[in-house]
């Protein structure tokens, strides 16, 4: 029996709080907050990432690092000049991504 639109969507609003209250839940525990099994839960994710509905993202408390100051920054190079720039950067120690 193939889920109905109307039945998919409460499942998804169901995971979706379920990741909401614990993002580290196990597929397992998502299926039964859902009221489904684990490969629905995980299919049913997989979807919402894909389709980007969903983006799931990962908080880092830097001061446990030792890491005492973080800087996000916009920089306006000069045509030609992006790919450059970002190498130059990227060699920085600590510069974590650009």
């Amino acid at each position: 029996m193939v889920p109905t639109r109307t039945a998919l969507l409460s499942v998804d609003d169901q995971l979706t709080a379920a990741l909401i209250e614990d993002g580290r839940a196990s597929y397992t525990d998502l299926a039964r907050r859902a009221d489904t099994t684990a490969l629905t839960a995980r299919r049913r994710l997989e979807a919402l990432v894909g389709g980007q509905v969903l983006r799931l993202a990962t908080e880092v408390d830097l001061a446990r690092l030792g890491i005492r100051a973080e800087a996000l920054l916009w920089i306006t190079v000069a045509p030609g000049g992006l790919e450059e720039t970002g190498q130059w950067l990227s060699r920085h120690p600590q510069v974590r991504f650009a």
